[in-house]
């Protein structure tokens, strides 16, 4: 709830600490942020984020997403597949690869065993892709990740995809 978004943003931005739950209640009451599941907040519709988004450098976004990657990371919604795709996707947008692909991963086996392959898929894509993109790929990682990767696809009548996936692991 609003103590764990105080608490990380805290972590964030330090100096935010004290005033941060009275600026977000402010900004969820003018609908431009929602609570969502286990308590965290986003932005109610993509366009207010992606105005906010623009407004940093690109540097600034970096060293914020990674900044958020390590404060969820640590709280126990890291280890839902929601949570662990939070903690990739902000390690990926933060440049940090290596740190990306273990989240990303867990976050598309879970989505997986929930029977959501598109959620699946997309994960799995991206950790494969920056799995080969580091400077030392493991290939045995690779091809647990490439398996599943194939499982969902071909779920989603992909076959094509899946059998491109399988003969490159």
């Amino acid at each position: 709830g609003q103590d764990l978004i105080s608490e990380i943003l805290g972590e964030i931005e330090p100096g935010l600490a004290g005033e941060s739950e009275s600026s977000l209640n402010d900004l969820a009451e003018r609908g431009l942020l929602k609570w969502g599941p286990e308590g965290l907040l986003d932005f109610r519709h993509g366009v207010v984020r992606d105005v906010a988004y623009q407004q940093l450098v690109r540097e600034r976004r970096r060293t914020l997403h990674h900044r958020v990657a390590e404060a969820v990371a640590k709280r126990p919604v890291a280890s839902t597949p929601e949570g662990a795709s939070r903690v990739g996707t902000h390690y990926d947008r933060a440049g940090d690869a290596v740190a990306a692909v273990p989240h990303l991963a867990r976050a598309g086996s879970a989505y997986a065993g929930l029977d959501a392959p598109a959620s699946a898929a997309a994960h799995l894509r991206r950790a494969l892709e920056l799995s080969r993109e580091s400077a030392n790929p493991e290939p045995r990682f690779e091809i647990e990740i490439g398996t599943l990767l194939a499982s969902a696809l071909n779920t989603l009548d992909q076959s094509g995809e899946a059998a491109e996936v399988l003969e490159a692991i």
